[in-house]
């Protein structure tokens, strides 16, 4: 006899299975529904929390009216303004007639990056000059900052125009050195990394080949072809200069409501009580003649 069936051959265990099944299932499907409604219920939750951050967050800077202060800038052309605090509403005009710029000096053009210089130090200063009257790009005396002075040995690891060039910009000394293709030539840019009338560069030499910093002996050879700035080995104060000076410093020139103002950056934090300017372009102003 097998297992399960008895008498009139019913499969019993089947028959009791089904009517398991079919007592259990009508609670498990409403159970799953249950567990459905839960999880939406949650997710809703989550998603209204989102928005109630966002609606706080929006509304952060009322509790001390801050947001009230925020006033419709409208830049002019040759000028971004940031409001940076609380401003009194007013009305500017701003016109610009030259932007600050930083001193730009050029040496004279090298086969290539890979020629050699020659060794030596170069003696690195930024400060202020004062221009030789009619005499452009020399200096007639010149403040080194003693805090913003370095010494670089040049020797054979980089005595050539790249490697003097690596060797100028790792020291930090607030001078960028660049290659520029002149044609057939390469040339050393010295870019000053300040703007304004009363920062510029000084480049002492102390040659290995003998000649130094020196304006007597007119030496345009080795290291000393880099050479600017105050000799005052002799008598007098002498300038040298053998590279050139392809741009100078300046300060910003401009007006505010007719005022007359400079400053040494094109960034002029509270220029206005609450606004920075950041100052783009020369204000073109065209005379219509009848």
């Amino acid at each position: 006899m097998e297992l399960g069936k008895v008498g009139s051959g019913l499969d019993v265990a089947s028959i009791v299975s089904a009517l398991v099944d079919a007592d259990i299932a009508p609670k498990t499907n409403s159970l799953n529904r249950k567990q459905a409604d839960i999880e939406a219920d949650v997710s809703a939750l989550g998603t209204l929390r989102t928005s109630l951050d966002g609606l706080a967050a929006s509304l952060a800077g009322l509790d001390d009216g801050s947001v009230f202060d925020s006033l419709d800038i409208k830049s002019p052309d040759c000028a971004d303004i940031v409001q940076t605090g609380s401003v009194n509403p007013g009305s500017y005009s701003i016109e610009v007639s030259s932007l600050a710029a930083s001193q730009v000096l050029a040496s004279v053009g090298f086969a290539s990056a890979s020629t050699v210089v020659g060794t030596g130090t170069l003696t690195l200063s930024i400060g202020d000059p004062n221009y030789a009257s009619g005499d452009a790009g020399a200096y007639q005396s010149f403040v080194a900052d003693s805090s913003n002075t370095v010494s670089i040995t040049i020797d054979d690891t980089n005595n050539t125009v790249s490697g003097i060039r690596d060797a100028i910009n790792a020291s930090a000394i607030g001078i960028t050195c660049s290659l520029v293709v002149d044609g057939d030539k390469t040339r050393l840019l010295f870019t000053a990394d300040d703007s304004g009338e009363d920062v510029a560069m000084s480049i002492a030499v102390d040659d290995d080949d003998g000649s130094d910093f020196d304006s007597s002996s007119s030496n345009t050879a080795g290291l000393s072809q880099l050479a600017y700035g105050i000799d005052s080995s002799g008598e007098a104060d002498t300038f040298v200069g053998n590279v050139t000076e392809v741009r100078a410093s300046a300060d910003a020139a401009f007006t505010l409501n007719g005022l007359s103002l400079t400053n040494a950056s094109n960034n002029i934090v509270g220029l206005v009580d609450g606004l920075d300017f950041t100052l783009k372009k020369v204000t073109v102003i065209s005379t219509e003649i009848m």
